[in-house]
């Protein structure tokens, strides 16, 4: 996963954002290969309809779709994750100050799968490496729309829509993260929807508070050397920005040797 500190975000007229902790992210959606072994694991509450009668024969590395609100959250619980609220995705998204496009400032073409593209389907995760985010999050524009907890606009919220999707998809012309709208506010690349919804380009991404994830799992990494150096690795890719909590986390009483592996990769 990816490291992604957290901030206060800077929104316009008619959004309310609280500051956002620091973050561990999913790299890529969920994909069917993911689902599908979940789904074999018998491990979900209920049955859900999003599977491979739904898909057809396409490949394991597409983005999972199909599925409600309750039933990517069930997923996401099954693996120690949650999904992002509206904001959170933002921040992962835009930035702090609230880039326009997840790649940066400027419009760009063929770097992500929208209505503009022409090809009318889903394509395997991580297909436009250009489009990711500085921090290496991929497909956050088109593709799948992600299913988000909340919501970041007051119109939506209006509507009866206390959750929805971000992101837009093949389906979707691409747009910015946000921009401003003829009465001067702001518009964000969002869609409300009922929590029962489904839909053949919604999928979901899962996300963690760093802390709160690296507490519950370090207890349970062995010292095993490989692991370590798998560790100290991972450390590496998160860099600068996980240093402050790593270095809290790591020097209290009896942490973990793995928590310090991750410490000893950010700071090369």
């Amino acid at each position: 996963m990816v490291f992604v500190p957290g901030c206060s975000l800077e929104l316009g007229p008619g959004a309310t954002c609280p500051a956002v902790a620091d973050l561990l992210v999913e790299r890529f959606e969920v994909s069917r290969g993911q689902w599908r072994r979940w789904l074999a694991e018998g491990s979900a509450e209920t049955f859900p309809l999003a599977e491979a009668e739904a898909w057809g024969v396409d490949g394991d590395t597409w983005p999972a779709t199909w599925m409600t609100l309750e039933e990517a959250e069930d997923y996401a619980v099954a693996r120690g994750l949650r999904l992002p609220t509206a904001c959170e995705w933002l921040r992962i998204a835009g930035g702090q100050r609230g880039r326009p496009w997840p790649w940066g400032a400027g419009r760009a073409r063929a770097v992500a799968n929208t209505l503009e593209l022409g090809l009318g389907r889903l394509l395997a995760c991580g297909t436009f490496e250009r489009g990711r985010s500085p921090e290496g999050v991929h497909d956050l524009l088109g593709n799948a729309a992600e299913w988000t907890r909340g919501r970041v606009t007051e119109s939506l919220a209006a509507r009866g829509h206390r959750d929805g999707a971000l992101g837009g998809s093949y389906r979707t012309r691409g747009r910015p993260l946000s921009g401003p709208t003829s009465e001067g506010g702001l518009a964000y690349n969002e869609q409300g929807f009922d929590r029962r919804h489904r839909a053949a380009d919604l999928g979901f991404r899962c996300v963690a508070g760093a802390e709160e994830y690296l507490r519950s799992q370090a207890s349970g990494w062995s010292r095993d050397a490989a692991l370590l150096g798998r560790l100290r690795s991972v450390g590496q890719s998160w860099g600068g920005a996980a240093l402050p909590l790593l270095e809290r986390l790591a020097a209290e009483e009896g942490a973990a040797p793995g928590l310090r592996a991750l410490l000893e990769g950010a700071r090369r």
